[in-house]
């Protein structure tokens, strides 16, 4: 530990097992830095910006998943930290389990199944199966 306060599930006979950790396992609302959270899990800070930090190594992925009981990857938003390929340190949006949107790290956008994007703004031609790269684009 740092010198601060740590918290890590044990058995009560055997300290040596770890466990994961249960926060209210039978319902109720979790609030860090708010003492009546109105929903699952509420981060406050009532005098500055509200961060929640994802930390992956820098071969790994960085992720939020979305899931139901009927499917575990509903959707993704997720940033893969690795090199050598084309969406390194580029936020990936996913639904169904098929990238839908990429921001590559130099802000280049593709959609619609293209993950490489060349301009900046890259689109798949669906069933023409032309590819169309917009270098300047403007949406109105």
């Amino acid at each position: 530990s740092n010198g601060g306060i740590t918290l890590q599930s044990t058995r009560a006979n055997d300290s040596s097992q770890k466990h994961k950790l249960l926060l209210n396992p039978d319902g109720g609302n979790i609030g860090i830095g708010d003492d009546s959270p109105d929903r699952e899990l509420v981060v406050k800070n009532g005098s500055s910006n509200s961060s929640v930090k994802i930390l992956a190594s820098n071969a790994h992925t960085s992720q939020l998943l979305f899931s139901d009981t009927d499917a575990e990857n509903v959707a993704r938003i997720g940033v893969f930290h690795g090199s050598g390929q084309s969406t390194s340190n580029a936020m990936l949006f996913e639904t169904g389990g098929n990238a839908r949107m990429v921001i590559s790290s130099s802000g280049k956008i593709a959609m619609a199944g293209e993950t490489n994007p060349v301009a900046p703004l890259t689109l798949n031609g669906g069933d023409t199966g032309a590819n169309t790269t917009y270098a300047n684009a403007e949406l109105q």
